[in-house]
């Protein structure tokens, strides 16, 4: 449910920091975008995620980080941020407020949420590659940059390729999100 609040009384925002319900907000140039606790499944499939593919990160000198970890867009005004549900990035990309950009994010689609319209705005930070899984389906979506812009690759035979790690991505029975480095396999 989308609603549209005019002017948010100070004591609602001090209650939800308090409550730490404000963990996941977002700033949508000016506009606060209130994002309710992620769900379980949610938040395995996050974790299980961002564990298999932090080595493979690790090995192009990424760091990964967790839900919670805001990529900033400094040049936008008023100040602007998205929160994904992990991410990648470079060493000099971390600030004290989060990241300032990223190589490589995902984010797990929950009912009417917004992943798909995030996507314009990680293109503009700078983002290689973008992840949207699906968690009942266990299917996924691999966008990557091409110029200034985040395309949709088509799967090749039901096999999708992250061409920033290097990885493919395979729904099987289950449904199972099987990811393949190499010789090594995790089933999601």
């Amino acid at each position: 449910m989308n609603a549209v609040w005019l002017e948010i009384p100070e004591s609602f925002l001090e209650e939800r920091h308090r409550l730490g319900h404000d963990q996941r907000d977002e700033l949508w140039e000016g506009e606060l975008h209130m994002v309710p606790p992620a769900r379980p499944r949610h938040g395995v499939l996050a974790y299980d995620l961002l564990t298999a593919i932090k080595p493979i990160g690790a090995r192009l000198g990424l760091r990964s980080f967790p839900d919670g970890a805001g990529i900033y867009a400094p040049d936008i005004d008023p100040l602007s941020w998205r929160i994904p549900d992990g991410s990648l990035a470079r060493p000099e990309q971390e600030s004290d407020r989060g990241l300032e950009g990223a190589v490589l994010c995902f984010e797990i689609r929950s009912t009417d949420d917004d992943s798909y319209r995030k996507l314009p705005f990680y293109a503009r930070v700078g983002l290689e590659e973008v992840w949207i899984v699906h968690p009942a389906s266990r299917a996924i979506e691999i966008y990557h940059r091409v110029n200034d812009e985040l395309v949709l690759l088509a799967p090749i035979a039901g096999v999708h390729r992250s061409p920033v790690l290097g990885i493919t991505f395979e729904t099987i029975a289950g449904p199972v999100l099987r990811l393949h480095d190499g010789e090594l396999v995790s089933d999601l």
